[in-house]
């Protein structure tokens, strides 16, 4: 089993507490699917749990994931949460287009654990994006992204 830490070669890495873990689950193996029950058991209500459906090797999400937390706006620049299921609805409805093109590239589908104990199952259709400049620079949001986030 495969996992990386995503605050790792980032601005972040030093909030360990608030760490994003990325854990590559086979769900063809039975070892695999007894983690992830167990996972699933011990984060079903503190709304912790964001897992998603992917054919790609971990190092390409790794890397994909680690700059998509890059968030910058105003001459300013953090770290957008879009992980937490508590905050995914709203990061979706706050990107442009382009921008959940290219988040969601990767991933076939999103499963999270809503506030009212619900699975919650969100398809992606979306083809790879050529927005090479989200790759390298992360997100750059508008006054009205930020203030709808308020991050």
């Amino acid at each position: 089993m495969s996992y990386c830490l995503l605050f790792a070669q980032t601005p972040e890495e030093q909030i360990k507490e608030e760490e994003a873990l990325l854990l590559a689950l086979d769900t063809r193996n039975k070892n695999h699917l007894e983690i992830l029950e167990k996972i699933c058991e011990i984060t079903h209500m503190n709304n912790r749990l964001l897992a998603f459906n992917s054919s790609y090797p971990l190092g390409t999400l790794e890397e994909h994931l680690r700059c998509a937390m890059q968030v910058k706006w105003d001459r300013q620049e953090g770290l957008l949460r879009f992980y937490t299921p508590d905050m995914f609805d709203l990061v979706n409805m706050v990107l442009s287009e382009t921008q959940k093109k290219w988040l969601h590239q990767y991933m076939q589908r999103w499963f999270y654990i809503d506030g009212h104990g619900e699975w919650i199952v969100y398809q992606t259709d979306y083809p790879l994006s050529d927005q090479n400049e989200f790759n390298v620079n992360g997100f750059v949001f508008t006054e009205k992204q930020y203030d709808a986030l308020l991050l």
